[in-house]
């Protein structure tokens, strides 16, 4: 095979982000000594926020007999092989496009630290290419080379520095290492960038969260749940901000489904707020199957209050959801809320929003499908 055929057929492997698990130790490495039960309670919803990407299984065996395929050819050999040997690769190659694709290859298959030898070769004959230098560090960071991972991301960031995926990754690597002032200092330059990347979103609180920086803290999770409400970041921001004692932001369940509201947006004054926080539940309401909305609203010392409140909010749900009955219950009391750290909080005011699942609705495909 000529060697532009071998690099047609490289470059045609599918590509993907980094690996997930690049991140997933940091919070194991950040505070290494013992913990408490309820540090450790904690450290269930302290894990930083990294995008993952699920392939369905085909695909994913698709893409694996095309990496095992492209790697026997390289070697001269059949792709065909038993007993669990490996496909021999050369030990260098000339073409830093071949060591490149190479090296993801290998990242993909699960070999890190022979990807580092590949991706490191390659940034060496071309210097100047970016995209070697940062795979370079994703290489070293899942190898746990964890200083050339960084000094990897750096000279990505020397050449070019708004690129956001070493902006970011650097910053994981120094939260990794416990450095969380310089950690902040890089998801905040990310954020400047680009505002809503929820990395760097989710992971500053994270930051604010281990300084012990309980109104940062707070102040973070609410500008993350400002942009995203879906997803098991999101619920586990929730929790974080409600462990806090700040309930502006609840989990509450429609049929199957847990969804997030903006608590302080419904039952605020500001009507604009309110509105488009209706007309955004409506929208997930509509797409689930499930039974009648129920809104049970608490106020202490205030039951006209909570009577009048209820009704106001029942009005607008319904002019929103046509034909879905909303039912509405009050106190004039406040309410008992326990935090997921065990904390028990009473809410001057406080709403539930919830929902049974529709009659006949099988729940557990339901939960599959979403």
């Amino acid at each position: 095979m000529k060697h532009d055929e071998l690099i047609d057929l490289l470059k045609k492997i599918p590509e993907r982000e980094p690996p997930p698990e690049l991140h997933g130790r940091i919070m194991r490495a950040v505070r290494a000594k013992e913990r408490t039960r309820l540090q450790r309670l904690a450290d269930l919803f302290s894990a930083p926020l990294v995008v993952r990407i699920h392939p369905l299984r085909l695909a994913a065996m698709g893409f694996a007999c095309t990496l095992f395929f492209a790697l026997g050819i390289l070697a001269g050999k059949s792709p065909l092989f038993s007993g669990g040997q490996q496909p021999t690769l050369p030990q260098t190659v000339a073409d830093d496009r071949a060591n490149y694709f190479i090296g993801r290859a290998l990242l993909a298959a699960g070999d890190p630290a022979r990807a580092a030898r590949y991706l490191s070769r390659a940034a060496l004959l071309a210097p100047g290419e970016t995209s070697y230098e940062f795979w370079q560090g994703v290489a070293y960071g899942l190898a746990g080379q964890r200083d050339k991972e960084r000094s990897s991301y750096n000279q990505v960031i020397s050449m070019r520095p708004d690129y956001l995926p070493a902006l970011v990754n650097l910053g994981h690597n120094l939260l990794q290492s416990g450095e969380l002032d310089r950690a902040l200092a890089l998801y905040d330059r990310v954020l400047r960038l680009a505002p809503a990347n929820r990395e760097a979103l989710y992971n500053r609180g994270l930051v604010f969260h281990l300084q012990g920086r309980r109104r940062a803290e707070a102040r973070a999770w609410k500008k993350f749940l400002a942009t995203y409400r879906t997803g098991r970041w999101a619920f586990r921001a929730v929790a974080h901000l409600n462990n806090l004692g700040d309930f502006s932001y609840r989990a509450g369940r429609i049929g199957p489904r847990k969804i997030i509201f903006h608590q302080a947006a419904l039952l605020g004054s500001d009507a604009q707020a309110r509105d488009q926080e209706i007309r955004l539940l409506a929208g997930e309401i509509a797409r689930t199957p499930s039974g009648p909305l129920n809104l049970v609203l608490f106020r202490a010392g205030d039951p006209a209050g909570a009577r009048k409140t209820a009704i106001r909010l029942q009005a607008l749900f319904a002019r929103q959801l046509k034909g879905k009955r909303v039912s509405v219950s009050w106190f004039g009391q406040p309410e008992k809320v326990h935090s997921s750290s065990g904390t028990q909080y009473e809410l001057k005011s406080g709403l539930l929003l919830f929902s049974a699942p529709a009659t006949g609705t099988n729940i557990s495909s339901m939960e599959k499908r979403i």
